[in-house]
């Protein structure tokens, strides 16, 4: 099912049970991905068979899929990381049977793990990707300012070592922001490495920034933006750009057109076609 798209639509980060009044208004806006979480994917598959969703995927021309929310276990929780990694098969069995796509981890907070465990995330993401390995499913692994892995330096050199051919990494924009990243520490990035990207804050307009006050937080969002997008457009990636819904139900289609809009006049800034 899955294939390069640039653009990705979040869909609502709560569990709910309308999640196919939210793959109908990504479809109507235009996005052929969308990310869920897995827990909203729990909920909605509850009192459905998987195949429901599947021909609601099919239906609204849904090609690619994300999943988000999970936390990478550290090796030696006995019983938990057993319960953990049954559930990680389970959501492989599921995204293998839609087509395929991609899952990301988030390494565990800092106040519960403490630092200085690359080992321990190497070996963990190692068996991760080995229970992934047969089925058609990229784990991307997200830095977190504040866990185990805290920059896009150590995430780096953590999947580096983990050597796996299905793993890859992610971004998060706000926590790139809060790990005080600069666009130039990008330069590391080899080609393919990146699975995707979310951008987390509002989506700036290069347009309506350039017309704001000197100076704005406005201009200033939107020049941030920018230049990371540059420096990733400069390296190769090529998407997706993860872009969140947060919308009541009655304004979904409506916000979702806006923020591909956003997305668009983004890349359009960079002179990269979608």
């Amino acid at each position: 099912m899955h294939g390069n798209p640039r653009l990705c639509l979040s869909l609502c980060r709560t569990p709910t049970d309308d999640l196919d009044d939210q793959i109908e208004a990504a479809s109507q806006a235009g996005f052929t991905c969308v990310e869920l979480r897995a827990l909203a994917l729990d909920a909605f598959l509850g009192p459905r068979p998987l195949l429901w969703l599947d021909m609601l995927l099919k239906q609204h021309k849904v090609h690619s899929l994300v999943l988000n929310g999970l936390t990478l276990p550290l090796p030696g929780y006995g019983e938990y990381s057993a319960y953990s990694q049954a559930y990680f098969l389970e959501l492989c069995t599921h995204l293998d049977a839609l087509g395929g796509g991609t899952i990301v981890l988030q390494p565990a907070e800092f106040a519960r793990e403490g630092r200085g465990r690359s080992a321990e995330n190497v070996r963990a993401l190692r068996t991760y990707a080995d229970l992934a390995a047969p089925f058609d499913v990229t784990l991307a692994f997200e830095f977190s300012a504040n866990s185990t892995v805290s920059d896009w330096e150590a995430a780096q050199h953590i999947v580096d070592r983990a050597a796996r051919s299905n793993l890859r990494l992610s971004i998060s924009t706000h926590e790139w922001y809060k790990s005080k990243a600069e666009p130039g520490d990008l330069d590391t990035l080899k080609p393919g490495q990146l699975a995707l990207v979310h951008l987390d804050s509002p989506l700036p307009s290069p347009s309506a920034a350039a017309t704001a006050p000197e100076p704005s937080p406005q201009k200033e969002e939107a020049a941030r933006t920018l230049a990371l997008c540059r420096q990733l457009e400069a390296a190769g990636f090529r998407g997706p750009y993860c872009i969140p819904l947060d919308a009541q139900p009655w304004a979904r289609i409506e916000r979702a057109r806006a923020v591909r809009q956003a997305a668009l006049d983004l890349l359009k800034a960079l002179d990269v076609k979608d």
